[in-house]
């Protein structure tokens, strides 16, 4: 595994327009922000993997002082494929999630194995209501309604049974550290590419 093309830095962006634009080029907001995180294979031209923009009233100062960095996540939990990269740039920086075991629910396992069993991106949660509902739009507003963390939704899972263990203790359970999300397919290819040089 080859972390040498990766840059990871925290850049004030009104003085780091032009990189900031090639990264985040497809972004109309970006006035809105002050910094940006970001994570880049160094190319002749940059490849984002990931970025988070903040506002200074946010807090960012936090941000200098944070442990442990990107490539060092990496270089602890060892990507292997495709699918690990894709897992452990979602999971980044949640150090303390990422080899959590879950129970054997064969049916579950299958659906959020790529995954590592946690439940991440919207279309898992979609799937795990789509056990019990048919409708489409029914199934998205339950999945945003989880993600707002309304109670209601929370107490119907309770009600519903997905082997041994209602709806609701799998998401309990196997929930990330954040809300879901689409996956960063983008990123993890390009972070793919650099590590293992294809």
């Amino acid at each position: 595994m080859m972390t040498d093309m990766i840059r990871e830095e925290l850049l004030r962006i009104s003085e780091n327009w032009d990189l900031i634009s090639v990264l985040l080029n497809d972004i109309d907001y970006l006035g809105d922000y002050d910094y940006a995180y970001v994570v880049y294979v160094v190319t002749p031209k940059p490849l984002l993997v990931t970025a988070r923009l903040y506002r200074t009233d946010w807090g960012v100062e936090q941000l200098s002082k944070s442990g442990k960095g990107f490539k060092e996540f990496l270089e602890a939990h060892k990507p292997r494929s495709f699918a690990d990269t894709l897992f452990l740039l979602h999971m980044f920086p949640h150090w303390d999630f990422v080899h959590r075991g879950f129970g054997d629910q064969l049916i579950i396992s299958d659906i959020l194995r790529e995954s590592r069993g946690f439940v991440l991106w919207h279309y898992q949660l979609e799937n795990l209501f789509r056990l019990f509902y048919q409708n489409n739009d029914q199934v998205v507003k339950l999945r945003k309604a989880i993600n707002r963390r309304e109670n209601v939704v929370y107490e119907l899972s309770k009600t519903l049974a997905v082997g041994k263990a209602s709806l609701y203790e799998v998401l309990i359970e196997r929930m990330g550290p954040i809300a879901t999300s689409f996956p960063n397919m983008r990123g993890a290819y390009n972070l793919y590419h650099a590590l293992f040089s294809c």
